[in-house]
């Protein structure tokens, strides 16, 4: 599907979903103040960026959320599993990863062998913690995250963000994960993957560069 059809068909989607005509993201913090209607909304307005002209973007990433909130002063927590899926852009009735396997081979393998390192570097970033030494939740959460973004950061910098996207979101429909953990994890995937495509990270290590994201709290380090 060329990117023009693939851009209508995700615009029809969203006016499907009741998410309405464009809106101005800088209005957000005057409008959304109560905190329960600012988690919904607040990935609404983000969703109804247009060019100006009625057409929508033709890559509106999860960067978009963490620069709002950052912005405001919050977390979106509690939105809408369909708002974050249109979002990110995953169907959630996709192929698993055997499938994808079978028609990228060859990048499965690589994929594989790098979800591996991600796990062993994850550990070594962030050790899990006794129970009786301290929070283990905490360390958890930030070692989760860190797993998923240094995976796609690493696939996305081998064989691309689409085909690390693949493999991605085939990984999250393997196993079915309580939604709020599945929407954080692809949410950090998506992290990951713009943190590949940013050229100041082009000759930097890769745990380096998840690291700082992480201690920065510019991700994902709690379920939605």
């Amino acid at each position: 599907m060329d990117q023009a059809r693939s851009d209508r068909l995700r615009w029809t989607q969203l006016e499907a979903a009741g998410l309405g005509p464009a809106s101005q993201l800088q209005t957000a913090n005057q409008i959304y103040t109560d905190a329960v209607i600012l988690r919904d909304r607040c990935v609404r307005a983000i969703l109804d960026l247009s060019d100006g002209k009625g057409h929508p973007r033709s890559e509106i990433g999860a960067g978009f959320i963490a620069q709002t909130v950052q912005a405001l002063g919050r977390q979106i927590q509690g939105v809408e599993a369909e708002s974050m899926y249109l979002l990110l852009r995953f169907d959630p009735a996709g192929p698993q990863s055997d499938s994808v396997a079978l028609h990228h081979p060859f990048d499965a393998a690589r994929a594989h062998a790098l979800g591996q390192e991600a796990m062993a570097e994850s550990e070594l970033v962030y050790p899990k913690v006794c129970p009786s030494h301290g929070d283990t939740s905490s360390a958890d959460n930030r070692r989760d995250a860190f797993r998923h973004i240094y995976w796609s950061f690493n696939m996305a910098r081998e064989m691309g963000p689409e085909r690390a996207k693949e493999f991605g979101d085939a990984h999250e429909r393997d196993r079915p994960n309580p939604i709020g953990e599945r929407v954080m994890d692809l949410y950090n995937n998506d992290h990951g993957r713009e943190l590949a495509l940013d050229p100041s990270n082009r000759e930097r290590d890769p745990a380096e560069v998840v690291k700082q994201a992480v201690e920065e709290e510019r991700v994902q380090t709690h379920p939605f």
